[in-house]
């Protein structure tokens, strides 16, 4: 399995010419602090959105603006930030982020679909990577990144803790599922199936189409 996003250059972010352009958006860009501290959720949504803007024309209208630099994809991401929008605990839920993406896209007259795969702490050690893997399958098939919630991060390794990241590409590595993501305006590797498998809260993945 050697699954990537079809277009990853659409993620890309035009940064200053001093900086190399960024991959998806960073919740560091937000103006005011409990933006940059909990934004991780929005950001995600806002880069999720933006690939499928520039990707599948029937969706061209979830991004509102004629260029990607970092100056006008904040516009975007605070636009998206008022239907996904932190609490005192973030987005800590999958539904908290299912339905604001869903109720972004509804303002302006298009309907997602919603695709999922939840971890609860009582299916640890009954969850089965088949399960997994059938979902990645179907997320690339349809070209959709997908959004990763992360609460606890397991025995898995390069990862931050509470926090939403967006997946673009997932392989396999000495029997391993390992995922790359856009987090933080950056690439990140991870072993995404150790995490699914070991993971003790609640999390999980979801792709719209």
């Amino acid at each position: 399995m050697n699954l990537h996003l079809q277009h990853p250059e659409a993620l890309l972010i035009q940064m200053s010419s001093e900086e190399k352009n960024a991959f998806g958006g960073n919740q560091s860009w937000f103006n005011r602090y409990w933006q940059k501290e909990a934004g991780c959720g929005p950001t995600c949504a806002a880069t999720i959105l933006t690939y499928m803007a520039r990707t599948k024309p029937q969706f061209e209208a979830l991004y509102q603006h004629n260029n990607f630099t970092k100056k006008t994809f904040v516009k975007h991401m605070n636009q998206v930030y008022r239907h996904v929008t932190p609490g005192i605990l973030g987005v800590h839920k999958t539904h908290l982020f299912i339905n604001g993406v869903v109720d972004y896209a509804a303002n302006l007259g298009l309907h997602l679909m919603v695709h999922s795969i939840i971890t609860h702490p009582a299916t640890i050690g009954a969850r089965s990577t088949d399960v997994l893997i059938q979902f990645i399958e179907d997320a690339f098939a349809n070209d959709a990144p997908i959004a990763f919630l992360n609460l606890d991060i397991g025995e898995a390794k390069r990862l931050q803790p509470w926090h939403w990241i967006t997946i673009t590409d997932v392989y396999m590595e000495s029997n391993q599922i390992m995922a790359i993501a856009s987090d933080e305006g950056n690439k990140r590797t991870f072993n995404l199936g150790l995490w699914y498998l070991t993971t003790k809260k609640h999390g999980g993945l979801i792709y719209f189409t």
